[in-house]
């Protein structure tokens, strides 16, 4: 939205994907769900899909964990490194 100048504000953030569909479908705004998940959702036929053209998602990963992890050291850079060589190969 941001590339083609559109204004964007985020009014509502509804965790999980239930109460996302359940306000989309109410014409509360947008949701953007695998297909899975809306081909499970109750709310599938309230919904309508845009297919949208040039459309190229990002989305942040963070890797969280306690400043006090001890022995999870390894296992928690691990993961790390794990993700990030994956994302760097895509």
């Amino acid at each position: 939205m941001l590339q083609q100048r559109l204004p964007m504000t985020v009014a509502v953030q509804a965790e999980g994907n239930d109460p996302q569909l359940s306000l989309v479908a109410q014409g509360v705004g947008l949701g953007v769900v695998m297909p899975k998940v809306l081909g499970s959702s109750p709310f599938r036929k309230q919904l309508q899909v845009l297919k949208v053209r040039d459309f190229s998602s990002q989305q942040a990963v963070w890797v969280l964990h306690s400043s006090h992890i001890g022995s999870l050291v390894p296992a928690v850079q691990c993961l790390r490194d794990a993700v990030q060589e994956y994302l760097n190969s895509r």
